[in-house]
């Protein structure tokens, strides 16, 4: 095994154990320091390593970022969701609602973003309903990472697989694979979380509450940067049914609608600090990282073994569920396109690629980065543990299993009506 591998294997198994180690130690600090290594050893060049930042990504994150912070700030979101909860009747409707506002709203705000800003909403309607903070955690972070397999704007990796040519509308072709299964994957977590939480579902009176609004001139700015997003994904959707060019690369949206807020608002300066910068720069020195590994022979003699075909539906599913587990879901799918590159498949396999990727997150905590979010914001807040790797293994696996199955399944749909 060479010395690229073997730092990489340091790097992500620090990143496993990082929370018994004794000192505080960020994702970014490993992997800035895996970088550094690279580069000192003349494993990749400053030039290379520049090349290799994917700027699409760091820019719609930046984007997405900003306005998750600008909606938390201002308390506009849970105010969103307030409206959405008060229709509740009983305790069941409100979960299932729950579930519902957490993985649409992640399909187009990223589920890191939802992360950020669900955490302060379930610590709210625990402390409104009587709600298991564990229960609502775990409903959160399925939530968020189901619900984010919908669009390209979901996730990381699903932007960096949309922003491939191979599609021409990923708006449309996204939906039109994934509405389906992401829907049912919605409602197999309701009745899971029914099923392994019996006692959060038993009646009880529900009083409806509201935080009030921090920032009245920032909600009306987040309210425009909201009808900004939303109207340019529209153009983008139509761009594909009415066969017009509209020259907007998908990961600038973000960016353009969070404009307003930084020209109009006075405080720019604290919506630009609050930025989680720490994930930005994760995910620059992660490019590097994967980049330098997956130019190494280990690597490259992958597609080289007999009767190996990286891109069917079983290689695709087993290889982006599990491998993401040991090197997280945004690097397996930067190290697995260039296999796919190769090899030229068809747009089904980066549907497939897409799902597996993601999905992973539910399996457990190291899946995601939107479940690191969560616990740490979490534990920040409450001064205590929340959730631990075994417990979100033990719920986390048989919900996707079921999940991946239900998947399979919508892919045979697909070709029996010959869709796919």
């Amino acid at each position: 095994m060479s010395v690229v591998v073997l730092v990489g294997v340091l790097i992500f198994s620090l990143i496993a154990v990082r929370h018994l180690i004794p000192f505080p130690l960020k994702y970014w600090h490993i992997m800035f320091m895996g970088a550094l290594i690279y580069f000192l050893s003349h494993s990749i060049t400053f030039d290379e390593a520049m090349k290799s930042v994917d700027i699409d990504v760091i820019v719609s994150l930046f984007g997405m970022f900003s306005l998750g912070f600008a909606l938390e700030e201002s308390r506009y979101l849970g105010h969103i969701f307030y409206k959405f909860f008060k229709r509740a009747e009983n305790i069941s409707f409100l979960i299932l609602a729950l579930i519902f506002a957490f993985g649409i709203s992640s399909a187009f705000f990223m589920n890191d973003t939802i992360a950020i800003v669900g955490v302060p909403v379930i610590l709210l309607l625990s402390r409104n309903y009587g709600l298991n903070l564990k229960f609502l955690t775990l409903l959160l972070a399925f939530s968020v990472t189901t619900g984010s397999i919908l669009s390209p704007l979901g996730n990381p990796q699903n932007l960096l697989v949309a922003l491939l040519p191979v599609f021409s509308n990923p708006f449309v072709e996204f939906f039109k694979y994934l509405l389906l299964p992401t829907v049912l994957c919605l409602f197999v977590i309701y009745f899971y979380m029914r099923r392994i939480f019996k006692e959060e579902f038993s009646p009880r009176p529900l009083v409806h509450s509201q935080e009030p609004i921090k920032d009245r001139k920032l909600k009306r700015l987040c309210k425009i940067s909201l009808s900004i997003f939303f109207g340019l994904i529209l153009v983008k959707v139509l761009e594909f049914f009415f066969k017009f060019n509209f020259e907007l690369r998908l990961s600038w949206i973000p960016l353009i609608s969070v404009l307003p807020i930084y020209l109009l608002y006075p405080k720019r300066w604290k919506i630009l600090k609050g930025v989680d910068y720490d994930t930005l720069l994760f995910f620059v020195f992660m490019f590097i990282v994967t980049e330098t590994l997956t130019r190494d022979k280990f690597f490259t003699n992958f597609l080289n073994k007999p009767g190996v075909n990286p891109v069917s539906t079983l290689a695709l599913m087993l290889n982006g569920i599990f491998l993401s587990q040991l090197i997280s879901n945004v690097p397996f799918t930067i190290f697995y396109l260039k296999i796919m590159k190769l090899v030229n498949p068809p747009l089904i396999s980066y549907i497939i690629l897409a799902f597996a990727s993601t999905i992973a997150g539910n399996l457990t905590i190291l899946g995601a980065a939107s479940n690191v979010i969560i616990l740490q914001n979490l534990e920040k807040r409450v001064k205590g543990h929340v959730v631990n790797f075994f417990e979100f293994i033990k719920y986390g696996l048989p919900l996707t299993v079921i999940q991946v199955v239900l998947f399979l399944l919508c892919l045979e749909l697909y070709r029996l009506f010959r869709i796919i």
